[in-house]
């Protein structure tokens, strides 16, 4: 079993649960070059996503709702 996540100083990490080894699959400076606010790691552990420039969209009605 193993866990990715992002660890304070040391960027995406992957751990293996059943060892405790711990594999460094992104850098910190990596990571914050690109300001990455989430990840996904493949099921090959191959590829890393960063999902960077998030824009959080909001809805404003046209037409407003009538009363």
């Amino acid at each position: 079993v193993q866990l990715a996540y992002i660890s304070e100083g040391e960027g995406i990490r992957l751990l293996n649960v059943e060892t405790g080894v711990n594999t460094t699959l992104v850098t910190n400076i990596a990571l914050h070059q690109t300001g990455a606010e989430e990840f996904s790691v493949s099921p090959d552990l191959r590829y890393v996503l960063l999902v960077h420039n998030v824009i959080k969209a909001s809805f404003v009605p046209v037409i407003p709702p009538a009363d």
